[in-house]
C-alpha cells in the first residue's frame, strides 16, 4: 500500500517493498505464498527463516476474510487510487529523468556543486521535518 514516506525514498525500478512482511523482513517467495493460502491449504510449505534473525516461523492462515458490497466497493476504488497516483509518480518521474539527462547531455542546464548541496541539504530537512510530522522520528 501506497504512504506518503514513500516519496522519501530514492525511486528505483528494483523496488521490493512489496515483498515486505510486517514482523518478519522481506522476502517475494514468502509474500506470495501468503496471498496463495487457503482454507484447504491454510499452512505455508517451509518453515521461514528471515536472513535478518535466527529465528524460525512456521505461517498459516489464521482467518480469509472475503470483502462485499458496499465495503469491497471501498476497498476497490481506494486501491484503485493508490495505484493511479504511483503509475502518475512513475510516469513523471520517467518523464522528469530523462528531460534532466536530455539538458544535461546537451547541454542546456547545468548542475554546479553548490546548486547540488543547497538542494540536497533542503531534501535531508524536509526529510526530517516529513518523519517528524509522521510521527516517525523524534
Amino acid at each position: 500500500m501506497y504512504r506518503d514516506e514513500d516519496d522519501l525514498n530514492k525511486y528505483d525500478t528494483d523496488d521490493d517493498s512489496w515483498t515486505e512482511v510486517l514482523g518478519l523482513g522481506r522476502s517475494k517467495a514468502l509474500k506470495t505464498g501468503i496471498f496463495a493460502l487457503t482454507s484447504d491449504k491454510p499452512v505455508y510449505p517451509s518453515v521461514f527463516n528471515p536472513a535478518s534473525t535466527n529465528k524460525h516461523f512456521v505461517v498459516r492462515l489464521k482467518e480469509q476474510q472475503v470483502l462485499e458490497g458496499e465495503e469491497a466497493t471501498d476497498a476497490r476504488s481506494r486501491i484503485h487510487r493508490q495505484l493511479l497516483a504511483r503509475r502518475q509518480r512513475e510516469a513523471y518521474r520517467a518523464y522528469y529523468s530523462q528531460l534532466l539527462k536530455k539538458s544535461l547531455e546537451n547541454g542546456g542546464l547545468k548542475i554546479t556543486d553548490t546548486w547540488n548541496g543547497i538542494v540536497t541539504d533542503d531534501w535531508k530537512t524536509f526529510q526530517g521535518e516529513f518523519k517528524r510530522a509522521k510521527g516517525l522520528r523524534k
